[in-house]
């Protein structure tokens, strides 16, 4: 009987849904320096169906650029963000965050991009 039950819970464990895929994320391209009115790119591999949001903070402030959407990695898990950033947009070193969600896992990763 205690085989049957260890059995049992084998078999249960093994059929139990995969959410259990670690998530994983990390910069496979990020422009930097980039200069004003030019068109900075960040891409990241990540695992396949994550949910992934980007945040490029100039200042105090999430630019809004078009380009920035949430998006869902396909099979492969590349996905990539590109947009322009403004021409008057203040020189410096800014955060760009990138947040990946996968069931209840969630990632974020984050470095600095210089504009000029």
């Amino acid at each position: 009987m205690k085989k049957i039950v260890i059995a049992l819970a084998l078999l249960l464990a093994l059929a139990a849904p995969v959410d259990a895929a670690t998530l994983t994320v990390k910069f496979t391209r990020f422009t930097s320096p980039v200069a004003r009115s030019a068109t900075a790119t960040v891409a990241v591999l990540t695992s396949a169906k994550a949910r992934c949001t980007i945040g490029v903070y100039y200042s105090t402030t999430a630019s809004r650029a078009a380009g920035l959407g949430a998006k869902t990695a396909p099979a492969n898990g590349r996905i990539s963000w590109s947009w322009k950033v403004g021409a008057n947009t203040k020189k410096g070193s800014w955060p760009v965050k990138v947040t990946c969600k996968l069931g209840s896992q969630s990632k974020a990763i984050s470095r600095k991009i210089v504009v000029r």
